[in-house]
Parts: C-alpha cells; structure tokens; sequence
C-alpha cells in the first residue's frame, strides 16, 4: 500500500481481521512483523472510544495538546471555528459520544499530525451523530490536506474515501 499526503484511504474488515494492528504498525507503537513500513510523517490515532481525562474541560484538554506542540492559536478561536465553542467548560465525562469524538478530531487536526489514522471513529455513535463528526472529520481533513487511513466495517462509511483496501485472511487487498 503507498499512501500520498492527502489521500483519503479506507480499511475495511471484520472485527478481529487486523485492523487496529495494523494502525499500530503503522504508528509505530508495534513492530511489524513482515514487509516494512516508512513514513516521515507525524501520526495521530482516533480511537473508536476517545480517552482524556475525565475531570479536564474540553477547553484544558486542547490547552494541554497547544502547550505540547507551540500552538500560537487561541483555544477559544479555534472552538468557535469549528462550532464547538458551547462546550469548552464542559467536563470530558459530561461530553456526549459524538461531542467527545469531534474533541478527538480536532486535537488530531491541531497536533500538527500529517496522518491520521482513525480506527472505527464512528463504531459507537448513532446515525445523526455520525453525519456530523464524518462531515466534521472530512471537511478538517480536507481542509488541513492531512492523509487520513479510515478503519471500518461498515462500507457506508468508505464513500469519500479516494482508495479503500480490505483486510481478509490477515492479507490487505485493494477492495
């Protein structure tokens, strides 16, 4: 698989085919074990299930992530820029689903990360929710001209995807 900034790949498997494995090859939190994978890029993981802590305001969770990479930019301006203003003094455990996965998104996208892998971002959402954060998600990607890699069982969700693989029998195909 080769992958060029910007593109929109989708990944598409069962539970249990390798998916998340393979996001972590990628990132480099686990070796792979056959062929090789290289990228000069910054990563950055979405979990199915986001995970801050659970007594910070989403306001001082993105002020952690600014102080970490030099951000210049106000929290508030970049909140308000995406529409998520309303819940910058809200606890992280008082977030809904799809308001805790839109904070992923966003600390993805202002982390500086060229890559974003997102394994199964919109697995435990219901289907209004998951409108807004793949739209969200999409337009951000977009946007910043980040390459994101997609994980998912769910075909409906590889719809913008520019390539999608699928991973059968431990072996990643071209779907």
């Amino acid at each position: 698989m080769y992958v060029k900034q910007g593109e929109k790949i989708g990944i598409i498997g069962p539970s249990g085919s390798g998916k998340t494995s393979l996001f972590r090859m990628i990132s480099g939190s686990i070796d792979c074990s056959q062929g090789v994978i290289s990228t000069t890029e910054k990563t950055r993981m979405i979990y199915q299930i986001p995970q801050f802590h659970p007594f910070l305001t989403s306001k001082e969770i993105l002020e952690l992530e600014f102080s970490k990479i030099n951000q210049k930019k106000s929290v508030n301006d970049i909140l308000k820029s995406v529409k998520m203003i309303e819940i910058r003094n809200q606890l992280f455990t008082h977030l809904s689903g799809g308001e805790k996965q839109r904070l992923a998104i966003l600390l993805a996208i202002v982390s500086g990360a060229r890559i974003i892998l997102a394994d199964e971002p919109f697995g435990r959402l219901d289907k209004k929710n998951t409108i807004i954060v793949k739209t969200f998600l999409m337009n951000q990607v977009e946007k910043e001209g980040i390459t994101l890699i997609l994980a998912t069982h769910n075909k409906k969700h590889l719809k913008e995807m520019d390539k999608i693989y699928q991973i059968k029998k431990k072996k990643l195909l071209i779907y």
